[in-house]
């Protein structure tokens, strides 16, 4: 399940040895101030042990702005590679892997990058890996999907997960929400985009499934959401509110696309968040329902039980919100209703964008 050409050696223990075999010194990249705020807790919640393990501490190369108040030494990539004398001597940990620095390191011949920007983003999802209870878990997601692509796909992600190196992710070659095995022009149903941000996904949606209903297009974030409102077509229908376990309401953190819910369960305040298998008609014909929802998914799922389990819509789950909902969504599925047959996409090179597709 994993790929057998490269040791399967984790994250931390790459690093650390890294480090230990060259008794160097040790460089952060960061790139902008969308990563500094991710790279300062990285440092302190990592760089820290191997400051005390190895005892030299790093020196973040970027925006000394962006660092000015930070107890790491910035400097700029030009006086970097200017006081630089033994680059074969350097470990770089980065969380840009892709980013015009470091790709900068490349050109001035510094290779020995290790990508952290999947531990940047989320460390917990290292710690949900390849223990026990999880294992027997991932175990039994192979199992329930069959197609060389999924196979691939999954082996990649933990593979991804586990050692850092992201340069091993597949990428999947059709859109996202659009696999090839789905055929969206013979949907006649109703078609639930649960999680539509700018409205642009339901948009596509409406163009493929011609012969659909309607479309249900849900936006939790009123920000988001009155981003397109104007832009109302009259074959989309439009609502403010989340899908959720149960009817109730909530309010919102964070910012526009990564937008998060906080349950507010005094049902007082806050935007609606609804039980689909309430807000739909019991006669509605559902065929599809796309979900990418900061998190939510889970309750979603069960506040759709009865829908799934009397019409078995076709699913696009986004898996990658939390740690374990890799596993944790498809076997709640399956316990649901069990003659889903799976389908894993992955539609970028970072550990996100990871799909289900249940058909």
């Amino acid at each position: 399940m994993i790929n057998n050409n490269i040791p399967l050696i984790s994250f931390f223990d790459r690093v650390q040895s890294s480090l230990a075999a060259k008794k160097n010194k040790y460089v952060f990249v960061t790139e902008s101030p969308h990563w500094a705020p991710q790279g300062k807790r990285w440092l302190a919640f990592f760089v820290s042990e191997l400051i005390d393990k190895f005892g030299h501490a790093p020196i973040v190369v970027g925006d000394p702005v962006q660092w000015e108040y930070s107890k790491f030494k910035c400097i700029s990539f030009q006086d970097f590679t200017a006081t630089v004398d033994a680059v074969d001597d350097l470990v770089v940990l980065s969380t840009s892997h892709n980013c015009p620095l470091a790709k900068s390191l490349v050109d001035s011949y510094i290779y020995n990058i290790i990508d952290m920007t999947s531990y940047a983003i989320d460390p917990k999802k290292i710690e949900y890996i390849y223990n026990e209870e999880d294992s027997k878990n991932i175990a039994a997601l192979f199992k329930s999907i069959s197609d060389p692509d999924s196979i691939a796909n999954l082996s990649s992600i933990l593979f991804a997960r586990y050692t850092g190196l992201l340069s091993f992710i597949n990428v999947s070659k059709y859109p996202i929400y659009q696999h090839p095995v789905i055929d969206f022009s013979s949907m006649t149903g109703v078609v639930i985009d649960a999680g539509s941000y700018d409205g642009k996904e339901s948009e596509i949606l409406r163009k493929i499934c011609e012969k659909a209903e309607s479309i249900y297009s849900f936006e939790f974030d009123e920000r988001n959401y009155t981003k397109f409102k104007d832009n109302i077509n009259p074959e989309i229908k439009y609502i403010n509110a989340g899908l959720w376990s149960t009817n109730t309401k909530a309010s919102v953190s964070g910012n526009g696309i990564a937008s998060k819910v906080n349950i507010n369960f005094t049902e007082e305040s806050g935007t609606d968040l609804v039980k689909l298998d309430t807000f739909l008609p019991e006669n509605c014909n559902v065929s599809f329902i796309k979900m990418d929802i900061e998190g939510a998914e889970i309750d979603a799922i069960r506040g759709s039980y009865r829908v799934i389990q009397t019409q078995k819509p076709i699913l696009a789950i986004s898996l990658y919100h939390r740690p374990n909902d890799l596993w944790l969504i498809p076997k709640l599925i399956l316990d649901i209703r069990s003659d889903y047959k799976f389908f894993i996409g992955q539609h970028d090179k970072l550990l996100s964008e990871t799909v289900l597709y249940a058909i």
